[in-house]
C-alpha cells in the first residue's frame, strides 16, 4: 500500500520567507513597509518561496548534487528577470543604475543579465534551500511537500508570475521570449543530471568561519564586479568574466557538501550564509536600513531554536 507523504510545514515556511527576505528586503529592492505588507509579503513568498520550496523538493527527490541548485537557480533567475519582469532587455529598467546602457548588447544588458542570473541562482535558491535543509536535517532530511503541496505551490507560482508580469512586466519580442525559454530548459537539463555523491563530502570544507571568510569575499567580489567595476569605468567583458568565474567559483565550492543532507555540513552552512550576506547586511547598515537586517537576525534566530526541537 503506498502512502501520501505528509508536508513539512516548519521548514516549508521558513524556507519560502528566507528566499524574498535575502532576495528583496536585504537587498533593499524592496524596502521594508513594502515588503510587509500583507498583499506583497503573501505574493512575494508565492513567487520566490514557491519556486525555492519545488526546486528543493526536485533536488531532494532526484538526490542530486548540491551544485545542481545553482544551475536550477539560474533557471529560476532567468525566468523572473527574462521572462517575468523583463529587466534583462528593458533598457529603463529602475534598477539598471551606472548598468544603464553598459555592455548592452543586441537588445540585452549582457552584464545585468549575467550578475542578476547568478544573484538569483545563489541568493534566491541555492544558499536559502541548501541552508534550510542542513539546519532542519535531524528533523525532516529527504523530500518535505505531499502531492497536495506540490500542486498549490505550482499554482501560486504561476499566479504570482502573472501578478507581477501585470504589474511590472517588459513587452518580449518573439526573439527574446524564445531565448529566455530555451535557456531556462538549458539550465534545467543541466542541472538535473548532475547526482550526488557522499563520497565527494568536500576537503574544501573546514571550519564554519573559513567559509563563512569565503564566502564574504565571493559576496563582496560579486557587488564589485556588478557595481564598482562599471562605475570605475572598466570594460563589460571584464565585468562579465568576473562574473563567470564566480559562478564557476561557487559550483565548484558547492560541489563538494554531498554529505549535506544528513546534517554533516550544518555548521558550515551557516558560515556560508551569514559570510555570503554579510556584504548586503553592511550596506543596509550604512544606508541606515536598520529593519531589514533586524528582521532578518530575527527571522535566523528563530531558525536557530526551532531546528533543534522534536517534530
Amino acid at each position: 500500500m503506498s502512502h501520501e507523504r505528509k508536508t513539512v510545514y516548519v521548514p516549508l515556511l521558513v524556507l519560502m520567507l528566507l528566499s524574498p527576505m535575502t532576495a528583496e528586503l536585504l537587498t533593499g529592492s524592496t524596502p521594508p513597509a513594502e515588503f510587509f505588507n500583507p498583499v506583497n509579503l503573501a505574493i512575494l513568498m508565492l513567487f520566490y518561496g514557491s519556486a525555492a520550496a519545488l526546486i528543493r523538493e526536485v533536488w531532494a527527490v532526484m538526490s542530486l548534487a548540491p551544485s545542481s541548485l545553482l544551475l536550477l537557480g539560474a533557471a529560476y533567475g532567468v525566468w523572473e528577470e527574462g521572462l517575468v519582469v523583463g529587466s534583462f532587455f528593458n533598457p529603463e529598467w529602475k534598477d539598471l543604475g551606472v548598468l544603464r546602457g553598459y555592455g548592452r548588447v543586441l537588445g540585452i544588458n549582457t552584464v545585468w543579465t549575467a550578475y542578476l542570473t547568478l544573484f538569483h541562482a545563489f541568493y534566491s535558491i541555492a544558499l536559502p534551500a541548501l541552508f534550510v535543509s542542513s539546519v532542519y536535517a535531524g528533523r525532516a532530511s529527504g523530500p518535505w511537500l505531499s502531492r497536495r503541496t506540490v500542486y498549490l505551490l505550482v499554482s501560486g507560482f504561476a499566479l504570482s508570475s502573472l501578478l507581477i508580469h501585470v504589474a511590472v512586466g517588459y513587452g518580449l519580442s518573439p526573439r527574446q521570449l524564445a531565448g529566455s525559454l530555451v535557456a531556462v530548459f538549458m539550465l534545467v537539463g543541466v542541472g538535473l543530471k548532475g547526482r550526488a555523491s557522499i563520497a565527494r563530502c568536500s576537503e574544501t570544507f573546514s571550519s564554519s568561519w573559513k567559509e563563512a571568510a569565503w564566502w564574504c569575499g565571493w559576496g563582496f567580489t560579486l557587488f564589485a564586479g556588478m557595481w564598482l567595476l562599471p562605475a570605475a569605468g572598466a570594460p563589460p567583458y571584464v565585468s562579465l568574466a568576473v562574473a563567470l568565474l564566480l559562478f564557476l567559483a561557487a559550483y565548484r565550492r558547492l560541489g563538494g557538501m554531498g554529505a549535506l543532507r544528513m546534517g554533516v555540513e550544518r555548521g558550515r552552512l551557516w558560515g556560508v550564509l551569514v559570510g555570503s550576506t554579510l556584504p548586503m547586511i553592511l550596506v543596509s547598515l550604512l544606508s541606515l536600513n536598520l529593519v531589514a537586517p533586524a528582521a532578518y537576525l530575527a527571522l535566523l534566530l528563530y531558525v536557530r531554536c526551532s531546528s533543534g526541537r522534536a517534530p
